[in-house]
């Protein structure tokens, strides 16, 4: 009786063993990385089609992907974060003249302002006042347009009024890319738009 021999498929080694593979060879061979940041640069060509990058910005923070090599020194190619770095954050640097004599009224809202928001805006990632003289800058970062809309909806019922009679807005530059609601209730700060063209994060980038 003839036997016939089938030819086997070799497996098949997919996203996700890419990503176990670089767990272990991170562990066992650290030294060698550039031959773990090319195998990271492999799965993430397969996360354009919707897998590790979708999680890196569903979760707002590069740390969806990076929880898999933090504290082996490893830093994963660029391309990998680019749903993160290029997504949905929405960011922007607010500058005003305090009024000559409303400096320490003005800290004393801005530090009230401070604590509202870190109570109830779990979507705002950053808030810091930088003051110099009577010059403010206010620089304020969000996972996306709409935790930046609601913030703004939020200020302008609770705080602009008060904000506004101690200060003059002098430019506000928003960067990343608003959606179109969150354009039109910035549309009395006459801000400027500017889109993201290159860049990188260090590290997870949302604050304790």
């Amino acid at each position: 009786m003839v036997q016939i021999e089938r030819e086997q498929t070799p497996p098949r080694l997919g996203l996700y063993g890419f990503e176990f593979l670089a767990i272990v060879l991170s562990g066992v061979v650290d030294q060698h990385r550039n031959a773990l940041l090319l195998i990271l640069d492999l799965f993430d060509r397969g996360a354009q089609r919707g897998n590790i990058q979708q999680v890196a910005v569903n979760e707002g923070r590069a740390g969806a992907v990076r929880d898999f090599n933090r504290g082996r020194g490893i830093v994963a190619p660029a391309s990998t974060f680019r749903g993160f770095i290029m997504g949905t954050e929405i960011s922007w640097i607010f500058e005003a003249a305090v009024k000559p004599d409303a400096v320490d009224e003005y800290s004393a809202l801005a530090r009230e302002i401070t604590a509202d928001n870190q109570s109830t805006e779990p979507g705002q990632q950053a808030l810091e006042w930088f003051l110099d003289g009577q010059d403010i800058h206010i620089y304020e970062r969000y996972q996306d347009s709409a935790a930046a809309l609601a913030h703004v909806q939020r200020f302008v019922e609770h705080f602009a009024a008060r904000f506004l009679d101690l200060c003059t807005p002098t430019r506000m530059s928003v960067y990343g890319q608003p959606a179109d609601d969150l354009k039109v209730a910035l549309t009395d700060f006459r801000p400027r738009y500017l889109g993201p063209l290159a860049g990188y994060a260090r590290g997870d980038r949302v604050a304790s």
